[in-house]
């Protein structure tokens, strides 16, 4: 595993990053994941419903095996993304992001002032 505060790093160097979509609402699986030597996790909760308690638990297993994990989520909306960052995830995936301005609403979302609009 190259670990959870290198994979920017990895990805930018053009390294191997193995990643893998989570959508089975089971921490068990999410450390299998990581004994298996999968590098990044995304959860789908973009197809899937997990809710917060589950999340938390998932991103608190990866933290364990320091691996990075990220969430899909079903929209940009950005009250809920905010509160999926505070979880501890690593970043997010938003599917239909089409114009620079949905791209920006993205990163004021999850970047804190005097950068973004983040609490």
């Amino acid at each position: 595993m190259i670990g959870r505060t290198n994979i920017r790093q990895r990805l930018r160097n053009n390294d191997v990053v193995i990643s893998a979509m989570l959508r089975f609402p089971n921490a068990a699986a999410m450390e299998i994941m990581a004994l298996a030597g999968v590098d990044m996790v995304i959860i789908d909760n973009e197809h899937y419903p997990f809710n917060e308690e589950t999340i938390i638990d998932l991103v608190r297993a990866a933290d364990v095996h320091n691996m990075a994990c990220a969430v899909r989520v079903p929209n940009a909306e950005p009250t809920r993304i905010a509160q999926i960052m505070d979880y501890g995830v690593d970043g997010i995936l938003v599917p239909s992001v089409d114009t620079y301005e949905e791209a920006m609403t993205l990163v004021n979302a999850v970047k804190y002032a005097p950068v973004g609009t983040r609490g």
